[in-house]
Formats: C-alpha cells, sequence, structure tokens
C-alpha cells in the first residue's frame, strides 16, 4: 500500500528510538561517547564505463544506496552520531540523507579541500565530534562484524585503536597460514587521531598505525573469520548485489514493506501481470512493470518505473530506474543505468549500458513509501529510507 504516514510522526519515532538508548543498558549507554566516521570518498576508481558514471555513496545496491549498509550497521550497534566524508559526493548526499534525524542518526558532513587520506579525513571529521571514540568504516562495504561486541573487546583490551583483521580461510598465505586482511574498520581514540597532521595526505594503514607500533602505542586486531563484502569495481558491485538481493529475499530486512511471493519482493506499486514469470532471487521496485508472458531470473532486480516488456527474459541482470525492456528482448547477465532502453528483441550479454542522461547522475529517486510492516528492530532505520518524496513512472527513456 502508498506510504501516507506524516513524515512528523516518523521523525518523532527516531528520535524516540535515540531518547530509548540513552535510558536503556550501560552497554548501550557507554555507545553515546562513540562516534561513527564513513570513509565514503577515499576510494579511487579505474576509467571503465561503469566507474565514469559510478555514483560513489549512492550507488543503489540491491536497492539500496551503498553507504546505507555501514550507516544502518552504526546505528544498529548503538552508535548514535556519524560523520560522513564524501569529498565531491557530499553535497549530493548531504541532500540525500539530511541532518540525519529520520534515521535516528545526528550526521555531519566533512569534505577536504585538498587530498588528506583516510586518516586525515577521519582526524578533521573527528575534530567536529566531542566523543572520544571513533568508529572509522569504509563506506563502499557492507560490515558484517558484530559492532557492539567490538566495542566491548576494544575497551576490555585498553588499546588505543584496534582493526578488524578479516582471516579468509578460502586462501591461504605463502607460509601456508590463513590470509589475514584489513577488515577495512578501525576503533581508533581522540587522542590516536589528534597525533595525525593537519595537512597533507594521511594514511590509516601505512601511515598512522605503523606510528602506533613504533612508539609502543597498543594496537589490538579483532579477527572476523570471511571477508565483509566491498563495492570496489563492476564485478565486486554485481556479486556483493546479487548476495544482498539473495538476502533481501531470504530475510526480508532492508525491503519489509514489500510483498514476498516465492522467491520475489514486489513492491505494493508494481505492476506483475499473472503470465509473467518470477524465478528468484528477484527484487521489483515501486512502479516497475513486468508484462505478459515476461520471465525474470534471479538473482536481478528491476528498479524504480523500469518496464520489463511482453515476452522479454531479464536474467541475472540490474536494472535501475526508469528502463525499458522491449517486447521478445533478451537481457542476461547486464546492468541497465538509469533511462536505458532495450528495443524490441534486441539480446544483451554482459554488458554495462549507460544512458547519456546519467552523466551527471541526480541523487537518485527515494521510494516514498516506508516500510510500515517492518520488524520494530529494522523500522527505525530503514524505513527512513523511504521518506524522501519522488515522481511516479517516468518516461523519459535513452535508447542504449
Amino acid at each position: 500500500m502508498p506510504f501516507s504516514q506524516p513524515l512528523s510522526s516518523s521523525l518523532s519515532v527516531a528520535s524516540a528510538s535515540v531518547a530509548e538508548r540513552r535510558n536503556s543498558t550501560p552497554t548501550e549507554a557507554r555507545t553515546q561517547s562513540v562516534c561513527g566516521i564513513v570513509l565514503a570518498g577515499s576510494h579511487h576508481w579505474g576509467d571503465t564505463a561503469f566507474e565514469r558514471m559510478f555514483r560513489g555513496p549512492l550507488l543503489p545496491v540491491a536497492q539500496v544506496p551503498v553507504i546505507c549498509y555501514p550507516l544502518g550497521w552504526l546505528r544498529d550497534g548503538g552508535v548514535s552520531e556519524a560523520r560522513i566524508c564524501a569529498n565531491s559526493m557530499t553535497a549530493p548526499v548531504r541532500q540525500y540523507l539530511g541532518t540525519g534525524d529520520r534515521l535516528g542518526l545526528t550526521l555531519d558532513y566533512y569534505e577536504d579541500h585538498s587530498p588528506r587520506g583516510p586518516a586525515g579525513c577521519a582526524r578533521d571529521a573527528a575534530a567536529t565530534s566531542g566523543a572520544e571514540t571513533f568508529v572509522v568504516v569504509e563506506g563502499s562495504m557492507i560490515p558484517t562484524v558484530d559492532l557492539a561486541a567490538l566495542l566491548e573487546a576494544h575497551r576490555a583490551s585498553g588499546a588505543s585503536a584496534t582493526i578488524v583483521v578479516e582471516v579468509d580461510r578460502r586462501r591461504r598465505a605463502i607460509e601456508g597460514a590463513d590470509l589475514r586482511l584489513p577488515g577495512g574498520i578501525y576503533i581508533l581514540s581522540r587522542a590516536v587521531l589528534e597525533t595525525v597532521a593537519t595537512n597533507g595526505y594521511q594514511d590509516i594503514k601505512e601511515g598512522l598505525l605503523e606510528r602506533l607500533y613504533k612508539t609502543g602505542n597498543p594496537v589490538m586486531t579483532y579477527e572476523l573469520s570471511g571477508v565483509s563484502p566491498r563495492v570496489l569495481d563492476y564485478p565486486t558491485y554485481t556479486s556483493v548485489n546479487r548476495w544482498l538481493t539473495a538476502k533481501a529475499v531470504e530475510n526480508q530486512t532492508y525491503l519489509a514493506n514489500y510483498v514476498r511471493v516465492g522467491d520475489a519482493l514486489i513492491h505494493p506499486t508494481a505492476e506483475v501481470d499473472a503470465t509473467a514469470r518470477l524465478v528468484g532471487p528477484v527484487i521489483v521496485g515501486p512502479h516497475a512493470s513486468i508484462a505478459e508472458q515476461a520471465m525474470v531470473v534471479g538473482a536481478s532486480t528491476i528498479g524504480r518505473g523500469s518496464v520489463v516488456a511482453a515476452g522479454a527474459l531479464v536474467s541475472r541482470s540490474i536494472v535501475w530506474s526508469n528502463c525499458w525492456v522491449g517486447a521478445k528482448a533478451v537481457v542476461d547477465d547486464t546492468l541497465l543505468a538509469d533511462h536505458c532502453i532495450v528495443e524490441p528483441g534486441h539480446q544483451l550479454f554482459g554488458a554495462v549500458h549507460i544512458a547519456p542522461a546519467n552523466r551527471p547522475v541526480p541523487v537518485p529517486e527515494i521510494q516514498a513509501e516506508a516500510a510500515e510492516n517492518a520488524p520494530a528492530t529494522d523500522r527505525r532505520f530503514w524505513n527512513s529510507l523511504g521518506l524522501v518524496a519522488s515522481a511516479g513512472l517516468r518516461r523519459e527513456h535513452a535508447s542504449v
């Protein structure tokens, strides 16, 4: 059903959730001295077709902007304050997320005017917060570590810094030991960040942490079995999108207002013909349309306002907003960026298609229908992603 709850009431729910955490358990209360820092502008992309039009923090992954996954992880871990370092993407990210009121988070932004590196950005962002402990996380990753347990281990160790180390038992180093990799998550004290230089490029792994080791400051490693998914390029984007699509259909966590039909999640405003076949996992977004005799094979996502015409086949593909797949067309292992058209009968295999309208890419339209039936534990954060009003189905298409 369309979302009809007033925005003000949604904000009061989010505000109440922060107040509840302040008066809850001692562990939750201690997180009030913790601030999250999301490094969403430090990754350098290549020059492929996908990376040239990449949305950065707002790239849709299983129909949720990628930056919302680390933010949701921070919020679910009891952290109520976060800083976002998005550099050139600061303006659109700020436009999308605002001050964070409707997320149950207090958000602020830092944009460096000269390259500062991860440690430099973290140091400068921390200066705007009164917290004593900072959770620094890469904005392109989907964190899987238990944040509350991580913070407790950090406090118990007495270390000035904690590094999450991922143990990948599928691969082994030359000497035969399990491969250990930096996990992209760091717990740093204010005192540690204040040692970072106030100018120039400053790295965390090859600068700050090396200096801490050399000066005898205690640094703890927190081992995590497995590797957290990251969006680093097109292959990792498609892999993470497929994984989260399957996860969303299985657990229905992030898209709880969608209707589950077999192995598919369908938004209440989408139209799926009775003769169409959805072989999951499949997500069909708001105002999307799947016509008669069409077939969508997962893992696939059909974005807001997109149309799969009669007899068309979409398989293992990512279709963004307002695309049109013509009658009896075949789209397999392909990304269709916003406003693309696939002509009737045309066949695409292993392609990345970008319409001219995607340069520059605007802030993505977010559905106005919040997940009003979501579980209470997820509703406050994830429902807030649907509170930005948007237009309905548009026909502003450009052929590929």
